[in-house]
């Protein structure tokens, strides 16, 4: 399989995910220990707004949820985190909508040739960013692991325990 490296990365970040979410609180999600530290649920919620973003617009994987309007807004690039829960979703919500984007993540990463990764990214407000199709694959494998190591060092501020490797 050519895509093999590529889905054991997402498949350990997937389970990163896991591990990092199952003690969290729902009180805790959107505590700021630090001023301006990205809360859990917007972590969350932006891991969510990327790969739904790139599967469904540079990948045209279909995928069984729909984002509210604002959340762009809420969870994209020039957004900032706000100690308002009202504002953010359940642990719950943010958890079944990333393993619905997950299942197309790999989907997409299985039915992946190689030939694949030199065609041009269709969608115009990201190609700046990711040329082709397999830079934003490559992106999808990787985003993760940065906000996940943020959310790391969150856990570790309010005091919650390593979540393991």
């Amino acid at each position: 399989m050519e895509n093999q490296y590529l889905l054991y990365t997402y498949e350990r970040l997937r389970n990163q995910l896991a591990m990092q979410t199952v003690d969290i609180p729902e009180k805790e999600l959107c505590r700021q220990p630090l001023n301006g530290i990205n809360h859990a649920a917007w972590l969350l919620g932006h891991m969510l707004w990327f790969e739904h973003g790139l599967l469904t617009s540079v990948l045209n994987e279909k995928i069984p949820v729909v984002l509210d309007p604002n959340w762009t807004q809420v969870y994209g690039l020039a957004s900032e985190p706000r100690n308002a829960p009202g504002l953010y979703k359940l642990k719950t919500a943010y958890l079944s909508m990333l393993e619905a984007t997950a299942q197309a993540a790999v989907h997409a990463i299985s039915h992946f040739r190689i030939d694949m990764f030199e065609q041009p990214n269709p969608n115009d407000l990201s190609k700046g960013m990711f040329p082709t199709i397999g830079t934003a694959l490559a992106a999808l494998c990787t985003h993760r692991s940065y906000h996940l190591g943020q959310l790391a060092v969150w856990r570790k501020i309010v005091g919650l325990p390593h979540a393991g490797l």
